[in-house]
Order: structure tokens, then C-alpha cells, then sequence
């Protein structure tokens, strides 16, 4: 069965899953405690929406503590940048958090 992302998201089973209450064909019950089900994703490589959620979820694997924000909602750190020459507009700025 095909879900919309809303009615996934608002399934109350949802809450209730647990890796091994996921069918796995005829081995299930025998599928140690600790192993995690497999998710496989299938998506739209040419829609952006879907290549930008694949880059985020990469990215969260390397940098699980990753702060995403929006340079239009911090105008002061944006002046400071362009102060030393960064400009936002040409792209984004990484910046380690020791470094602010």
C-alpha cells in the first residue's frame, strides 16, 4: 500500500513500531533483537525536493549534530561574513560552531 507522507506521518501505528513487528518473509521470528529492518527508499532523482532530503539525510550521517539555518533569519551573522568578505548569495557557508 502507497501512503502520502501526511497520512503516514499521522498513522497512530506509527508510534507503535517496533523492528520486529516487521514481516521479513518466512525468517521474521528467527531476526535477532538487535538487528534494524531495512528501509529502502525510492525516489525521483530529477525532483529537487527528493534530492535535497537524500542530501540531508547523507549529510546527517557524517554530522549527526548538523545545525541547518536560515541566513535570512540571522542578518547580524550574514554582516559578519560579508565583513570578511563571504558572501552568501554565491553559495553557503559551512563553519565549525568552535569558530563563531
Amino acid at each position: 500500500m502507497v501512503q502520502t507522507y501526511d497520512s503516514f506521518i499521522n498513522n497512530s501505528r506509527l508510534t507503535e513500531f517496533h523492528p520486529r513487528s516487521v514481516a521479513h518473509g518466512s525468517g521474521a521470528d528467527s531476526m535477532p533483537e538487535t538487528q534494524q529492518p531495512i528501509l529502502e527508499v525510492l525516489y525521483n532523482g530529477e525532483c529537487p525536493f527528493c534530492r535535497s532530503y537524500v542530501a540531508y539525510c547523507r549529510l546527517k550521517e557524517f554530522f549527526p549534530d548538523v545545525i541547518l539555518t536560515d541566513a535570512r533569519t540571522v542578518p547580524d551573522r550574514v554582516a559578519e561574513y560579508r565583513g570578511k568578505g563571504i558572501e552568501i548569495n554565491e553559495g553557503m557557508i559551512g563553519a565549525i560552531a568552535e569558530s563563531w
